[in-house]
């Protein structure tokens, strides 16, 4: 039995382990470390549905009403707009690997093989635009 356990999905906790035992997720040989399809053979076990929805992008804005901006006009501000972003927001996904829009290849016959590429990182900011 080898047990590296390096980068793998939970499932390889229900690993076939001894006589009798129902699952389908196969035994671990030796030499092959825990490696979901090491030997690269052909099988429909590892295919799932890459379908997603994702938010790409969300931004809400606000700027200060024409009133209120009147009421400060000693200040020399004319106008201000305060704003958020997020990109990458979120992923609705039954696909198991970390982003189903991450696909790499290495040649022709590699499309579509999932390596665990770092998925998209979701990012924040906001601000504050003031006109004088």
């Amino acid at each position: 039995l080898n047990l590296g356990f390096q980068n793998n999905g939970r499932e390889i906790l229900d690993r076939w382990t001894t006589a009798g035992q129902v699952t389908d997720v196969p035994r671990l040989w030796i030499g092959r470390e825990a490696a979901i399809n090491n030997t690269s053979a052909a099988t429909s076990r590892f295919i799932e549905s890459g379908d997603f929805l994702r938010i790409q992008n969300i931004v809400l804005g606000y700027t200060l009403p024409t009133s209120i901006m009147s009421k400060i006009t000693n200040s020399g501000i004319r106008s201000v707009r305060v704003y958020g972003q997020i990109q990458n927001a979120f992923t609705f996904t039954k696909y198991k690997g970390l982003d189903p829009e991450i696909s790499t290849s290495t040649g022709n016959t590699d499309f579509g093989l999932d390596q665990n590429a770092s998925p998209l990182i979701r990012t924040a900011s906001l601000g504050v635009s003031v006109g004088f």
